[in-house]
């Protein structure tokens, strides 16, 4: 799940998994009340549900195949902003400093793109990978690929995961991160167990998709559709997770005896959570090559 809670009124601390904001500026894929009404009108009248009064009953009752078929030429797109619900744009509204301020619990996994790459490029080759980072990243696109050569990940798809991940998902997780942290009390996290479930039906054969975007469900929500259930070591970990967010949810923090301490976000640290050892980690910045990033394009090549 990838999904960024930034409410304007929240009644209790916010949890999130992914990032809001790119240092201060505004990265959310939030749409503006009128550009999201005008994606829903096409999306029904694709479907074959035009007319106000009656487009709810009609899409409720449209066949599954016409309402993907009609989803197909638009843009994925976010939550809107500019109405009653959600009157700012969440980054804007954060960078200003302009929300109800809570404390927040935000982090990602290790390997978060490695459930697209499998779905979109599960076969990718070298000179595939190429072709991609560089028509996806421009000019920036011969840098990244000699910071991220296939021989570095023993295959384009993990080199590809990689270069998504940091690029998309990590850095601009913790730079939210770090935000945050100007303004409320924040814990970040990294979810990191090798040996996750995948969700089922998206495993594809002979490739690794551990830690990919949405593994920590398992652990914290009794996560149902995962391809194998928890191991003993796993669980353990599961419930660590769960007291931690529990505690959290309780309070404002994640604090709970007997269990590694949060480290302080504006240092840079993370708690990383591993069936082995949760513990805290400084590098993650450096692994996800952070610095790199924020300097260049990161717009994902798929």
């Amino acid at each position: 799940m990838r999904s960024v809670r930034c409410w304007r009124r929240p009644p209790r601390p916010a949890c999130s998994t992914g990032p809001c904001c790119r240092a201060g500026r505004a990265r959310c894929s939030v749409r503006r009340a009128t550009q999201a009404g005008s994606q829903a009108r096409a999306f029904a009248e694709r479907a074959g549900c035009a007319g106000p009064a009656e487009v709810a009953t009609c899409l409720r009752a449209a066949p599954a195949a016409a309402l993907v078929e009609a989803a197909r030429p638009l843009p994925t797109s976010g939550p809107a902003s500019g109405d009653g619900l959600l009157p700012l744009d969440p980054a804007a509204a954060i960078g200003s400093g302009n929300w109800n301020k809570v404390p927040v619990l935000i982090g990602s996994t290790r390997s978060e793109s490695r459930l697209f790459v499998a779905l979109s490029r599960p076969r990718l080759t070298e000179q595939e990978y190429t072709a991609q980072v560089l028509a996806g990243y421009g000019a920036a696109g011969p840098e990244v690929l000699a910071r991220y050569p296939v021989s570095a990940y023993g295959s384009p798809y993990l080199a590809l995961s990689a270069v998504m991940t940091d690029s998309s998902f990590a850095c601009h997780t913790a730079w939210t991160a770090q935000l945050f942290a100007r303004q409320v009390a924040t814990c970040a996290y990294e979810f990191d167990d090798p040996d996750s479930p995948t969700l089922a039906g998206a495993q594809v054969p002979g490739l690794d998709e551990s830690n990919a975007h949405s593994a920590e469900m398992a652990y914290l929500d009794d996560f149902t559709m995962g391809d194998r259930p928890l191991t003993a070591v796993q669980v353990a970990l599961a419930t660590e997770m769960k007291r931690y967010w529990g505690a959290f949810a309780r309070s404002g923090s994640p604090a709970v005896p007997g269990q590694p301490a949060w480290p302080a976000t504006g240092t840079g640290a993370v708690l990383t959570l591993n069936p082995v050892a949760t513990r805290t980690s400084s590098s993650f910045a450096a692994e996800h090559q952070c610095a790199f990033w924020r300097t260049r394009p990161t717009r994902p090549p798929l």
